[in-house]
């Protein structure tokens, strides 16, 4: 005959406290982190390119853009804003300070185009910059301190090739505080008074892509009176 032996336990207050406890305190942890996850979950975000109001749609690095057609909208605004007429042109060079250099390393010149490369090449190589060689019917009208701490243009010179030329490309110098309108010149000597110059062939021009007005290559028209001097 099988003898079953029950071994009891019996009951102990001080353990079945401190099993209450935990469990109360996992089952509070797990409410807890699902609710903070809903909560994030559905926080509201604000579209970097559009402005609109977007829900989040999963855990993760807080996004900046409700959709990838913004995201790609975005991306292609940081991209320097250079007008066709000048990109589709191989009249580039890298520049190291003002001086044009080639893509690798080397010394170029405004009169050797064999020095001279292709958009699609020059956006990366020697020097810290990138520029245009002036000629081939491009030129430009360079405004010296023309602009304030603000951006707000402070030269009566600038402001009248401004309004003279109001569908040309004009882009910030790289000083923060110089305008260049870019549009189409016929080539000819350089021209240059106090404040403004002007140039249409042989003459290298840095290129910073820092957009002060849009616009495209259009012939330009230097105001009457500005270039007396010269």
């Amino acid at each position: 005959m099988k003898r079953w032996v029950v071994v009891s336990w019996g009951f102990r207050p001080g353990v079945g406290l401190l099993f209450g406890v935990v469990c109360w305190f996992v089952l509070v942890e797990c409410f807890c982190c699902y609710k903070f996850r809903d909560r994030m979950l559905s926080v509201k975000h604000v579209c970097q390119r559009c402005g609109s109001l977007f829900v989040q749609s999963g855990r993760g690095i807080s996004p900046r853009f409700c959709s990838g057609a913004c995201r790609q909208a975005a991306h292609r605004a940081r991209q320097p804003q250079i007008p066709h007429g000048l990109r589709s042109r191989d009249r580039w060079t890298r520049a190291d300070g003002k001086r044009p250099v080639q893509v690798g390393g080397g010394p170029a010149s405004s009169t050797n185009e064999r020095t001279w490369t292709s958009w699609g090449k020059v956006r990366s190589g020697a020097g810290d910059g990138f520029g245009f060689m002036l000629g081939d019917g491009v030129g430009c009208i360079d405004l010296d301190h023309c602009l304030d701490e603000n951006g707000a243009v402070v030269s009566t010179v600038a402001a009248a090739v401004l309004d003279a030329n109001p569908g040309a490309w004009v882009e910030v110098s790289r000083s923060g505080r110089g305008l260049h309108v870019w549009g189409l010149l016929p080539e000819g000597s350089g021209r240059r008074v106090e404040g403004c110059e002007v140039y249409s062939r042989a003459r290298f021009m840095v290129v910073t892509g820092r957009v002060f007005r849009a616009g495209r290559l259009v012939p330009l028209t230097v105001p009457a009176g500005v270039l007396d001097a010269a």
